[in-house]
């Protein structure tokens, strides 16, 4: 009999354990660094703000104003339109030196890549739809809106006709 109680208390930390890392929402991902990323990627600060960038060294230098400004961590598309969250944005410069230079110029910054799961890319379609120009006639709005949809790659939503 006690032997049974173990395998029932054993069988019970497990599903307790399994159950706990499904609510967490799977294994963790790996923690990504911008050598992970696949250019060109698209950064987006607020809805209306983003940048494209087409290598590390570009992605890698920002508008001192949207360092400063950014109240929540921007978000990034790669090419493979894996979606991820830029947390720890800031400057490698001295305060000192961004308070010369406020409202004008570049900085060198770092951050940390987080991975954001979505499986089905909702979000990363939902950005990328809301940075479609809404003065656009209807119809070429239309055809971006298709091309982001259905595209596998960045690189076939901004290709030029």
């Amino acid at each position: 009999m006690l032997t049974l109680t173990g395998v029932v208390v054993c069988l019970m930390v497990i599903g307790t354990a399994a159950g706990l890392w499904l609510k967490r929402g799977g294994p963790a991902l790996p923690q990504p660094t911008i050598n992970d990323l696949h250019f060109p990627v698209v950064v987006f600060f607020s809805p209306t703000s983003f940048s494209v960038d087409h290598s590390a060294e570009e992605l890698t230098t920002m508008n001192i104003q949207r360092v400063l400004m950014q109240q929540t961590p921007p978000h990034l598309i790669d090419n493979q339109l894996n979606l991820f969250q830029m947390d720890d944005l800031n400057s490698t410069r001295s305060s000192y030196t961004l308070l010369l230079n406020a409202g004008t110029g570049t900085t060198p910054v770092s951050f940390t890549l987080k991975p954001v799961r979505d499986e089905t890319q909702t979000e990363v379609r939902k950005l990328l739809i809301g940075i479609v120009n809404p003065d656009l006639p209807e119809d070429e709005a239309a055809v971006m809106k298709s091309r982001i949809l259905s595209a596998q790659r960045l690189t076939e939503i901004f290709q030029p006709d």
